[in-house]
């Protein structure tokens, strides 16, 4: 059993990735960070009793966000849960989530935790 989040250079994915440190922490299961930054995630707020995986991209071929994290959850065979940082909508839109958000969301294999930065 594994927890996958997917972390990206925002404050939506530093809340995601502290939001799947506890629940890998209380739950005792691996924690898989993928890394979707452009620069080196920090993981030194992953206490020593979680095992973590990082997984980094590969270039030009990983522009389609959706795409690398619906193949990563398929090449983690062991990944339970998907923790995804979402971004608060305007008034207009509201009526549809982010592209990746959404696909993800429809597509995924596994349940996902879409988290928000508490305001």
């Amino acid at each position: 059993m594994a927890i996958m989040v997917a972390v990206t250079d925002t404050d939506e994915g530093a809340y995601a990735l502290a939001t799947a440190i506890r629940e890998a922490r209380e739950l005792h299961t691996n924690l898989v960070i993928l890394n979707l930054a452009a620069r080196r995630v920090d993981t030194s707020s992953v206490p020593s009793d979680v095992p973590v995986d990082i997984v980094t991209r590969n270039g030009p071929e990983d522009r389609d966000h959706a795409q690398v994290i619906l193949n990563q959850i398929h090449e983690h065979e062991g990944v339970t849960r998907l923790i995804l940082g979402v971004h608060r909508r305007s008034p207009v839109g509201k009526a549809t989530l982010g592209n990746v958000s959404h696909r993800v969301l429809l597509e995924a294999p596994v349940p996902v935790l879409a988290v928000k930065v508490p305001e």
